[in-house]
């Protein structure tokens, strides 16, 4: 890796015609799972109001309602950006006068990261609620802090977005490496602070559950065992992410491993290693389940009862509704 590179080499024009197969697979798999995770929003939203026309609590619904629709923007923020890329470098292949090409390139690459970012701090915020609630604790201020550390990472890109812009043409030569190196240090710092939040934590929450299980069964239970995936699968790709994102920053080229097909294999292989695969587990974990045994179908509005998938079976249906591990 040549950490002296001053400029990011990019695939070719020949190899981003061959690798049209491989950006129709990722935007088929990007798009289904932000439409999957746009119904599990919806189903939730309707739970919500449900929940809300019965004066019942939806403190929970509400977080993962925002998740999920978070997730899914994420997602179809990604598709967007691959449908997009290879038209626009055949047209900026043509006038090689316009400078601000590679900030926009750096735009589609960096901005569905950035809102991946959010959708983990509202899934870590959720962790640490729950994990708060076993241990007894209450923090009046813990979800202001979560907005303002959002609004503040949003602040810092929209700015140093639009300066580099501003800049691109200016006498200095063009500022879109300014642009790279501040904003992928900026998601490599939001990368950080999510694996050290997720495994404290996730695992800890995760120690609180078994312990709960432990009194019934004296196993692993499903709540257990889907928490414990999402916390070793997000940690390993976030931690892999904050090394790629400040390489990047710095002037490394993390994938850039040369040129050919090879190349172009392996790099849709990390994309679908590093952001689809994370994306289906958080959906497989937070999938709604339809549970009607036991409940007559007035008292569910004779629909499917949306339960929470981390709520052990057979918990009476008040539970299910006042629990705060819904997951």
């Amino acid at each position: 890796v040549n950490l002296q590179a001053s400029e990011v080499k990019t695939l070719s024009l020949e190899e981003v015609k061959q690798s049209w197969v491989l950006a129709g697979l990722d935007v088929f798999l990007f798009f289904s799972s932000s439409w999957v995770a746009r119904s599990y929003w919806l189903e939730t939203r309707n739970r919500i109001r449900e929940l809300q026309h019965r004066r019942l609590e939806a403190d929970t619904l509400v977080f993962r309602a925002l998740f999920l629709q978070l997730l899914s923007v994420s997602n179809a923020c990604r598709a967007l950006g691959i449908v997009f890329d290879a038209p626009l470098r055949l047209i900026f292949a043509k006038n090689h006068t316009l400078a601000w090409r590679r900030w926009l390139d750096y735009l589609f690459s960096s901005l569905p990261t950035l809102i991946w970012l959010s959708m983990l701090s509202v899934l870590l915020l959720y962790f640490i609620e729950v994990y708060n609630r076993t241990q007894l604790r209450r923090v009046p201020l813990l979800r202001p802090t979560f907005a303002f550390i959002n609004a503040i990472f949003y602040l810092l890109y929209v700015t140093i977005a639009t300066l580099t812009l501003h800049l691109c043409g200016g006498p200095g030569g063009p500022t879109y490496t300014d642009f790279r190196r501040f904003v992928y240090f900026l998601l490599g710092c939001g990368h950080i602070g999510l694996v050290f939040g997720l495994l404290f934590y996730g695992l800890g929450l995760s120690c609180q559950l078994q312990r709960r299980n432990s009194a019934s069964k004296g196993a692993l239970g499903p709540p257990t065992r889907k928490v414990l995936v999402l916390v070793v699968l997000l940690s390993f790709t976030e931690s892999v992410r904050t090394y790629n994102d400040l390489e990047y920053s710095l002037g490394g080229l993390p994938y850039n491993l040369g040129s050919g097909l090879s190349s172009v294999l392996f790099l849709a292989f990390v994309k679908l290693l590093l952001e689809w695969v994370p994306s289906m587990t958080i959906l497989w974990a937070f999938r709604p389940i339809a549970q009607t045994s036991g409940v007559s179908s007035a008292t569910l509005g004779g629909s499917h009862f949306l339960v929470d998938p981390l709520v052990p079976p057979g918990e009476s249906v008040g539970k299910q509704v006042d629990a705060f591990l819904p997951l």
